[in-house]
């Protein structure tokens, strides 16, 4: 019996390794985790522009001066910002915030309802998330099933041909 079709091999690794990521990604959501990239260098050393950060949601007030959050920006709506936190103070029934950017020279100061919730950052996952990115724009997924077409069809012409895998 011969070895295996190379790239009847690489097709398999290539479709176990996507397989895998999706189930990790939807055991994470499922368990009230979030999956983001970082697009900027606010928090060098600690987390770099296209990180992929994995947050757990933890209760406003658990947070910790040291922790590394999430958080809606207070100046910009709709962007999500991830800071370290300097520290949290209660005021009624808010909770006021001092965050900052590792590489930032000042901070900000920001407010939440005392019931409101963050993304505490549990994994930093270096660089993937220029990958992510580039799979997720129109040029990419274009190549990207031209270049399954293409590899199918070649497994499909290379069985009906019988040079494929597990044929003599």
């Amino acid at each position: 019996m011969r070895g295996r079709h190379p790239i009847g091999v690489a097709a398999s690794l290539l479709a176990g390794s996507a397989v895998t990521l999706l189930v990790g990604v939807a055991v994470l959501v499922g368990t009230g985790h979030r999956v983001m990239i970082d697009m900027s260098d606010s928090m060098q050393p600690a987390i770099a522009s296209g990180d992929v950060l994995v947050t757990e949601a933890i209760a406003a007030r658990d947070a910790r001066p040291g922790d590394i959050i999430t958080f809606d920006d207070p100046q910009r709506h709709g962007r999500t910002m991830t800071h370290r936190v300097v520290s949290v103070r209660e005021r009624g029934d808010k909770l006021a915030f001092h965050t900052k950017g590792d590489a930032n020279g000042k901070g900000e100061r920001w407010t939440i309802a005392a019931d409101g919730t963050a993304g505490h950052v549990q994994v930093v996952i270096p660089k993937v998330g220029y990958v992510l990115n580039w799979v997720r724009g129109p040029a990419a997924r274009f190549i990207l099933l031209t270049l399954a077409s293409v590899l199918l069809a070649v497994l499909v012409l290379a069985r009906v041909w019988g040079i494929g895998p597990g044929r003599s």
